[in-house]
């Protein structure tokens, strides 16, 4: 078909041949949607399973902690803060960073990563397009915006209320929800 549509179009019949064009990508494209299913799909594991089990309960945002995949959230179509910022939401980091502090590290196209490592600043920048945010379940963002939070390792807070672990493969997940204080 992609041959087809590069006679067609030198041919001088571009709609025969972006038609063409179309109907190739739709053939190889059909069953992969990278932006909302991608090649693996999430939804189909017991960590993905359990993240809609528990949002279709009690909906709420998520974050994704440490080395969880953020695919893992945005592939079980629930509200999350984490994943990729093509544009800054200046609403929610004013909401996040009052003072504007950190303004020159969030004003940016980044993948927003948060960690539990209570060591970590606040809010950094590891590399240009990455934002990495300390998760402190007790701050007032969190405890604001956000209802639950999955790590790859146990996260211990007063604001913490561990929900269900889930062994996949080599991985641990860890799922809790945010104690309103």
């Amino acid at each position: 078909l992609s041959a087809a549509g590069l006679w067609l179009t030198g041919a001088r019949r571009p709609s025969a041949g972006a038609a063409a064009f179309m109907a190739a990508a739709l053939l190889v494209g059909a069953g992969v949607n990278p932006i909302r299913i991608g090649v693996f799909n999430w939804n189909t594991t017991a960590a993905g399973k359990t993240v809609a089990a528990i949002n279709a309960k009690d909906p709420g945002h998520w974050v994704v902690l440490d080395g969880v995949n953020p695919g893992l959230v945005m592939e079980a179509d629930v509200s999350a803060f984490t994943g990729i910022q093509a544009f800054p939401n200046r609403i929610t980091w004013r909401q996040f960073d009052p003072n504007g502090q950190y303004k020159n590290v969030w004003n940016r196209y980044a993948h927003i990563m948060w960690t539990s490592d209570q060591t970590a600043s606040r809010i950094a920048n590891p590399q240009r397009d990455v934002i990495t945010i300390r998760f402190d379940p007790c701050a007032s963002y969190e405890q604001q915006h956000l209802g639950y939070a999955i790590s790859d390792r146990p996260v211990t807070s007063q604001c913490l209320a561990p929900i269900e672990t889930v062994h996949a493969g080599q991985t641990v997940y860890y799922y809790y929800r945010l104690v309103k204080q």
